[in-house]
């Protein structure tokens, strides 16, 4: 935040004709002192955002030709297709995530361990931030990530569908749990 005031300050005392800093202060036109005055202001906005470098979320919404894959709707409630920023998921325990999972669904994951296994690949276990018992475990092999969270009311699957795009599935856990007690297939 600091170093925006003096960037500021710099362009303010810059004298623009003789090329060196002066204290005199310079001719800027208003439009010109409106521009700096804004760029301050996102500077200064921008340290808090800068700060929160575990608040990156890990889906972004995926826009092309690949369809939903066909589900059992009395099993799953809603899907949609993403693509991973697998560089917002945090290697170090305690570190959170941000699973944004649908457009209003968003939980904190915190990492509690990473095991890598022989494949290259590694397991990714966690937790969900303020809910106790609530778990959350991701999978990555080779760009492909599947995964789960698991919540007392509904778990959300992750799966990869093809060419780094990736399905995320609410299940409605009851109607869930009870399809595969009965033997029944979870098409999920």
């Amino acid at each position: 935040q600091a170093c925006g005031y003096f960037f500021c300050k710099s362009i303010f005392d810059w004298d623009f004709e003789w090329g060196k800093i002066s204290r005199e202060a310079p001719m800027l036109s208003r439009a010109k002192r409106e521009l700096v005055f804004c760029f301050f202001i996102l500077l200064t906005l921008a340290g808090p955002i800068q700060g929160a470098g575990g608040d990156a979320s890990l889906f972004a919404a995926y826009e092309g030709p690949i369809p939903l894959p066909s589900v059992n709707p009395a099993i799953v409630s809603r899907q949609r297709l993403v693509s991973i920023q697998l560089e917002s998921l945090p290697m170090d325990e305690g570190q959170p995530v941000v699973l944004n999972l649908f457009e209003d669904t968003e939980l904190r994951a915190v990492c509690d361990g990473v095991e890598l296994n022989v494949s290259g690949g590694f397991v990714w276990n966690g937790h969900v931030e303020d809910a106790p018992g609530e778990s959350v475990t991701i999978l990555i092999a080779q760009e492909a990530m599947s995964g789960a969270v698991e919540m007392s009311h509904l778990t959300y699957h992750i799966r990869h569908v093809q060419d780094g795009v990736h399905v995320i599935r609410e299940l409605e856990a009851p109607a869930y749990r009870s399809a595969l007690s009965s033997g029944g297939v979870a098409s999920s």
